[in-house]
């Protein structure tokens, strides 16, 4: 689910890699954990990043220059990673205040675009689920 969703944030038109993001990339040959340090700024997309979990999944901490690729992906799990994606919305929503809502009910919790009112919303299960949904209805 986690992937599925950061395929997602990737594919919105709003979206880019910034400072302070985690990203992970998991494939048959490539796997590593990186941090974002300065983002992408030349025509070639290449941005300054922290190794943070080498291909053997073994914590380093070395400096590299990368460009995104196809396979890179935001890690869902990561605090900082969601305090950039809620930047990204507030800047694609021009709300530089807007937070999604968090509502407490008989099946659990849920989480909220708006603020509830009386029309049908949708839910997402998670904080993750609605950052992305804001991001992708902010298009």
């Amino acid at each position: 689910m986690t992937d599925d969703l950061a395929r997602r944030a990737v594919a919105c038109k709003h979206w880019h890699w910034t400072p302070g993001m985690r990203s992970e990339i998991r494939t048959r040959t490539r796997r590593a954990a990186y941090r974002w340090l300065a983002q992408p700024t030349d025509g070639r997309c290449y941005g300054i990043v922290a190794i943070v979990e080498d291909k053997h999944g073994r914590p380093c901490r070395n400096v590299a220059t990368l460009q995104p690729g196809p396979d890179d992906l935001p890690d869902l799990d990561d605090e900082a990673t969601l305090g950039c994606l809620l930047g990204l919305v507030r800047l694609a929503r021009l709300d530089p205040y807007w937070l999604p809502t968090c509502l407490d009910w008989e099946g659990g919790m849920a989480w909220v675009i708006e603020a509830p009112s009386r029309k049908r919303q949708t839910r997402h299960e998670s904080y993750a689920a609605v950052l992305v949904a804001a991001l992708e209805a902010a298009e």
